[in-house]
């Protein structure tokens, strides 16, 4: 698989904008990182990196776009290559005979951190994975993206199809995938090309 995306990243506002253009992207290093220390994006839909800025940025906010190219050997995806999502496993089975995995404590950066450290093929630039759920439904409805497999019946948990999924990228480098063209796209008048 090979495709092209365009990506986004969302920031606080600070008003500088032409420092963000020429400085970005900007790295994320928080301990709670879902994907380990690296330049997150959220992939495909800019409603996701409108839903962080507005739920968790909590104030003005940048959205940057950039494009990049996924393939099957420069992208660890946990979202749509099933080899991969059963390395994942295989790492998850071979920490567990180590007694590295504490349940409840364990969690997905450490097992990807694990896969880097010791899997001597391990050559990816990026990792890609959908965290369920992690668009909450109590904080902001107009960011769901929900389609009914079946209809509502009562008392019966509803299946579904999440059509915008919260899709996330975490580079490693800021040139990983071949990121390119990096610029503001929002606020709008920070677009130079947007047009009234």
């Amino acid at each position: 698989m090979s495709k092209d995306v365009n990506v986004y990243q969302t920031l606080r506002d600070l008003g500088n904008p032409d420092d963000v253009e020429r400085d970005g992207p900007f790295k994320c290093d928080w301990e709670n990182s879902w994907l380990g220390t690296g330049y997150y994006f959220w992939e495909t839909f800019i409603e996701n990196a409108h839903w962080w800025g507005k739920v968790h940025v909590r104030s003005s906010y940048f959205i940057c776009e950039a494009q990049c190219t996924i393939t099957d050997t420069n992208c660890f995806d946990l979202v749509g290559n099933s080899n991969h999502m059963l390395e994942f496993n295989e790492a998850i089975e071979e920490m567990t005979s180590r007694s590295m995995i504490k349940k409840g404590v364990t969690t997905v950066p450490r097992i990807i951190e694990f896969m880097r450290k010791f899997n001597k093929s391990w050559t990816y630039e990026a990792t890609r994975a959908v965290g369920w759920e992690s668009v909450s439904e109590a904080k902001n409805k107009k960011h769901i993206y929900k389609m009914l497999f079946e209809p509502t019946k009562p008392n019966k948990k509803s299946q579904y199809l999440n059509y915008k999924p919260a899709i996330q990228l975490c580079l490693y480098t800021k040139t990983a995938l071949g990121l390119n063209n990096y610029h503001v796209i929002y606020p709008y008048e920070y677009n130079s090309n947007y047009v009234l």
